[in-house]
């Protein structure tokens, strides 16, 4: 069984971490970490072009380091990859190229109209990917009251996180 986790280093993306990572421990999943980044626009010029790529890398190894560090705590083994492009279509292809058994993705929790306006890389991920995919909140992070929830394939199906996770994947359910 293979878990896939995007993680770009946001308090959303640690949630990811944390939680794909409790699934893979008690799953005895391997973990596949990805941190995509987007490439900045060639308008911006040389200097502040080259000046974006450093410092974007340098968040991206950091966000990668975090999530090492944690899934080194708990003993799992793990491959990572860093990516350049749309963080979405990245996740989704490697996702299925490696033939993922799930993808965890954290939310931004910018609430609607923001994420119609401004595009959700977890809502994308969620409507176009062809395994179940798990969307936790950043307050859903350890030190939380215990009270908030993750959802699976974008909002289908939500349940308390500290309840047993059965995963189902959405075709089964006859809902495509």
């Amino acid at each position: 069984m293979l878990i896939v986790i995007g993680t770009d280093g946001s308090p959303s993306g640690h949630a990811a971490v944390e939680h794909g990572a409790e699934l893979a421990r008690l799953a005895g999943a391997d973990v596949l970490l990805v941190t995509v980044r987007a490439a900045p626009p060639m308008l911006l010029g040389d200097p502040h072009y080259q000046r974006r790529v450093r410092d974007d890398f340098v968040r991206s190894r950091v966000a990668l380091a975090d999530a090492h560090e944690e899934l080194d705590e708990l003993g799992l083994d793990y491959e990572s990859e860093l990516l350049e492009g749309s963080p979405a279509e990245e996740l989704l292809r490697i996702a299925e190229a490696r033939d993922a058994d799930l993808v965890v993705v954290g939310s931004r929790g910018r609430g609607p109209v923001r994420a119609a306006l401004l595009g959700s890389v977890s809502g994308e991920v969620a409507a176009r990917a062809r395994m179940p995919v798990l969307i936790v909140p950043p307050r859903a992070a350890s030190g939380s009251d215990g009270g908030d929830a993750v959802a699976l394939a974008g909002g289908i199906a939500r349940f308390p996180v500290r309840a047993r996770l059965h995963v189902q994947r959405e075709r089964s359910l006859g809902k495509a």
